[in-house]
Parts: structure tokens; C-alpha cells; sequence
């Protein structure tokens, strides 16, 4: 089961290595990718908050977006994005994230 484990300075990605690999969980990013769009109800992709560019987590930090919202929020911006569509992403994750942590 992946959990947030507190990382120490690792050097610049090499070819094929990600920099955050504590901070990744691909069953996470995949069980999210099974729920329908945030915003548009469409089958959807994984998508965070804080980018994984700068170190975001994936659990807790992800919430799920069909492709063409996923762009969107990347063109507009995540707080334009959020304030076009009512809806607040962080909390958003952050439920998914209890979600997964409940589940047995």
C-alpha cells in the first residue's frame, strides 16, 4: 500500500527515473483514472492539484478529469479553472485521498 513517506534531497531525473518516487502510487493514479470526470461526468484520466513537476503527492493530491477538462485546467489556470466551474479541487482530492485510505 503506498503512504507518504518523508523523502530526503534527491538529485536531478535521470533518463527513466522519476525524482518523487515516494511520492508516486500508480494503483492510486489508476483507481482514480475508474471514476467518472469532475466536472463533465466523461471517462476520465488522473489529474493533480499540485503538479508532480513540483512534487505533489498522488494521494490526496488527485482528483479525476476526462482529457479535455484535464487541458482546460491546464490552459485556464487551476484557480480560473475552479472558478469557472463552481467547484474547489482541492477538496476534491483531498476526499478521494480519504476515500482510498478507507478502503479495505
Amino acid at each position: 500500500m503506498c503512504q507518504r513517506i518523508p523523502m530526503k534531497k534527491t538529485p536531478l531525473k535521470r533518463k527513466g527515473r522519476s525524482r518523487f518516487p515516494k511520492r508516486r502510487c500508480p494503483e492510486y493514479r489508476a483507481w482514480i483514472a475508474t471514476h467518472p470526470c469532475a466536472t463533465c461526468g466523461r471517462e476520465s484520466v488522473c489529474c493533480h492539484v499540485e503538479t508532480q513537476g513540483h512534487g505533489g503527492w498522488d494521494i490526496g493530491n488527485c482528483w479525476p478529469g476526462c482529457p479535455c477538462c484535464h487541458a482546460e485546467q491546464h490552459m485556464m489556470g487551476i484557480n480560473s479553472f475552479q472558478t469557472w466551474y463552481g467547484i474547489d479541487l482541492v477538496q476534491i482530492a483531498a476526499a478521494y485521498g480519504e476515500a482510498w485510505a478507507q478502503r479495505s
